[in-house]
């Protein structure tokens, strides 16, 4: 003859307890969505850092909510960077003037202000270049190889990421889709 089984019967502490550990896990999955500023206050833009050009403009990344970024991780020497920045600049040409979009460039390999400016000139780049002393943006990012391009929609988040040279069709689309996106 087969024993019957019981269904254990729960204490109200075991379901206290399990509702407590389901609450702290919806926090920490649901708490990154929500972006505390330095000064405190809650903001809709998900990236809360300030930036410095190579002109020494000191930037803050909120100030573009409403536009989509990009965020192009580069080096001035890198071989598949130099391959797809003419793409890089055509699109941005091409899309700048809708107001929609914006491009930072942030090299990786260390180069002098003085060789980036070189760089930025040589190649027609009208968007923001930036150092990324102390791996600040390519931290933040994840960042492990370049060339990088990080696609950000109008309130910060990242929509897509592009590791490697891209080709010109795959770089246009990047624009054309982040301005339509952009309203």
């Amino acid at each position: 003859m087969r024993k019957k089984r019981s269904i254990p019967q729960s204490s109200p502490m075991k379901v206290i307890g399990v509702v407590v550990v389901l609450a702290v896990v919806v926090f920490i999955i649901a708490g990154p969505a929500i972006n505390i500023s330095p000064s405190g206050s809650t903001t809709n833009y998900n990236i809360p850092y300030t930036v410095n050009t190579i002109f020494y403009e000191n930037i803050r990344l909120s100030d573009y909510q409403g536009k989509g970024v990009i965020f192009y991780f580069t080096g001035a020497a890198c071989i598949p960077c130099k391959a797809q920045l003419p793409y890089i600049v055509d699109s941005y040409n091409t899309y700048k003037s809708t107001g929609k979009i914006e491009v930072f460039s942030f090299d990786i390999q260390g180069k002098t202000v003085s060789e980036l400016i070189a760089w930025k000139d040589a190649n027609g780049i009208t968007w923001k270049v930036c150092q990324d002393t102390g791996a600040t943006m390519s931290g933040y990012f994840s960042i492990y190889s370049m060339p990088t391009l990080v696609i950000c929609d109008k309130n910060g988040n990242e929509v897509n990421r592009y590791v490697g040279a891209q080709s010109e069709s795959t770089i246009q689309a990047i624009f054309a889709s982040l301005v339509s996106s952009t309203r």
